[in-house]
């Protein structure tokens, strides 16, 4: 029986991935390979929290990483 992923290295997926402005910037060296953007630097850290979202997602981000447990 064979473990692991079933796909070579070669077709891993890199994901565009944003940093709310509350995220600790320690966890992107744990995600080498993939493309972190703070909101900051795209002009988005004055954004509520919908807002943020809906501008991620139209922007084509992967992943939305944020520490607030309130967003919507």
């Amino acid at each position: 029986m064979r473990y692991g992923s079933p796909y070579p290295l070669q077709t891993l997926l890199l994901m565009l991935i944003l940093f709310d402005h509350g995220t600790p910037r320690g966890i992107a060296r744990f995600l080498s390979g993939h493309t972190v953007i703070r909101a900051k630097q795209r002009g988005w850290d004055t954004l509520s929290n919908g807002d943020l979202l809906a501008e991620a997602e139209r922007a084509g981000f992967d992943v939305f990483l944020t520490t607030d447990k309130n967003i919507q």
